[in-house]
């Protein structure tokens, strides 16, 4: 957009013309049609969303277009901070992609393990059957669920 205000056209126009970003289109659409209908750029403007960046770039509309003057800086300066977002939300996906791989590996490795000595070790599965062994393969067994959910829930909250 900050390029087709740059060229001379209007707020308006380039709101019309401006491919939307994946996602927003019928929110963009929304906007087109209540100006084609007549209404004002800051009025067709008035949306509320789902979408933090989004909201963003409505309210950095709605300012230019409340209040005049050359909307291509606050244009570029809204997309320089969207691209920073993504960029940040780029880097959280891959450094938690590493905290992901620990917490397959640290869940199925003791399990696999156990099957392991169970087929291959007579006095693993003879410590198995007696009730200290069940209540160690037990034990181990809601230890590892529970470090799986936690670690589930970190990583969950690192994502978002």
């Amino acid at each position: 957009m900050a390029r087709v205000v740059r060229s001379g056209s209007s707020l308006a126009t380039a709101v019309r013309t401006t491919e939307p970003p994946t996602g927003s289109a019928e929110q963009i659409d929304q906007v087109i049609l209540a100006l084609d209908r007549g209404s004002r750029l800051a009025d067709a403007l008035q949306l509320t969303t789902v979408s933090p960046h989004l909201n963003l770039a409505l309210a950095v509309l709605r300012a230019c277009a409340l209040n005049g003057g050359p909307p291509a800086e606050p244009l570029d300066r809204a997309a320089s901070t969207l691209r920073g977002r993504a960029a940040d939300a780029a880097e959280r996906q891959t450094q938690s992609a590493q905290a992901r791989l620990s917490a397959i590996v640290m869940t199925i490795l003791p399990v696999a393990m156990l099957a392991l000595l169970l087929a291959t070790s007579a006095t693993t599965r003879a410590a198995t059957v007696t009730p200290a062994g069940i209540a160690a393969v037990t034990v181990g067994g809601a230890l590892n669920l529970g470090g799986w959910r936690w670690m589930r829930r970190i990583i969950a909250s690192a994502e978002t």
